[in-house]
């Protein structure tokens, strides 16, 4: 098998293989959080379903992570704009990546030996990819690629085929701590620890959020990326249709939710309707608001 050309016909990044079997340091990690912070809503809340990929899919004998580049180009916004972060703005990496699994397992001839799973799952994806030697864990809590460093979106294939593993990932961040200082939220506690919550790109998911809590955030943070030593070099996303500037109240608030979902509904950071973004333009108003007082 030509790596590279399968990456090619699927148009993926990277491809990585690991064995099927439960993950275990993880275990004590989401204990952890679960205790001091508790779960996020999004991940699943029953650990073992975190660690275990048999209890998706109960012949599984190999991991198969894959992912495709997310970087796009930094943004400024006008005033009164929201921001929407990077892998927001770009073509719905769900969708994407479901199609891309699909003709892996074609090409590997796994149709029937398989299950792709992409973002509607538990299983604790990153672990993964460090296990299939993509990357490490970062300070961040993300998964970090010797090439396209923090910018990655990942699936996964179950199969009960075995192929040649590869070499977990041992690297670390050393001594750098530029992302838990400038986390905006302080959700990143150290030792890779997050705290969900506090996190402004899981607030900007939740209609609870507070008014002027986020700032100019339409949908989602990046502020953890863009202070990254390890993505000063990561090349852009050869995706199309990613938008390239802020997005205004006024073209949204009069749309239905029909008109809405024409629109924006190709982008990831649009899943969550029409509703969450006139939400977060609270916050967004807040923001400018005081941005002009200063």
């Amino acid at each position: 098998m030509d790596r590279n050309q399968v990456l090619k016909k699927c148009g993926l990044d990277v491809l990585g293989f690991c064995p099927g079997t439960a993950l275990k340091e993880e275990k004590a990690y989401l204990l952890d959080r679960q205790a001091h912070f508790g779960l996020c809503k999004y991940e699943g809340q029953n650990i073992e379903e975190r660690l275990d990929p048999s209890l998706q899919y109960s012949p599984v004998k190999s991991v198969l992570v894959f992912g495709i580049n997310t970087k796009t180009r930094p943004i400024q916004l006008k005033k009164g704009q929201g921001l929407l972060a990077g892998i927001s703005r770009i073509p719905d990496y769900h969708i994407l990546l479901k199609e891309a699994g699909n003709k892996l397992c074609g090409i590997l001839e796994l149709e029937d030996q398989a299950k792709v799973l992409v973002d509607s799952h538990p299983l604790m994806e990153r672990a993964f990819a460090q296990r299939a030697g993509l990357g490490y864990i970062g300070k961040n809590t993300a998964l970090i690629h010797p090439v396209y460093g923090t910018y990655l979106a990942l699936g996964l294939i179950l199969t009960e085929k075995i192929f040649p593993y590869d070499k977990e990932e041992k690297g670390t961040c050393g001594s750098c701590n530029l992302c838990i200082k400038a986390c905006p939220g302080g959700a990143l506690k150290g030792g890779g620890i997050l705290d969900p919550g506090a996190c402004l790109s899981y607030q900007t998911q939740t209609i609870e959020t507070s008014p002027g809590q986020v700032g100019p955030r339409l949908y989602g943070c990046d502020v953890c990326q863009e202070i990254c030593p390890k993505n000063k070099e990561v090349p852009l996303t050869r995706l199309e249709q990613v938008v390239d500037r802020g997005i205004n109240k006024e073209e949204i608030q009069d749309l239905s939710n029909r008109e809405f979902k024409k629109r924006y509904g190709h982008l990831t950071g649009a899943w969550r309707g029409k509703k969450q973004w006139m939400e977060n333009f609270k916050s967004v108003e807040a923001y400018w608001a005081r941005k002009s007082k200063e």
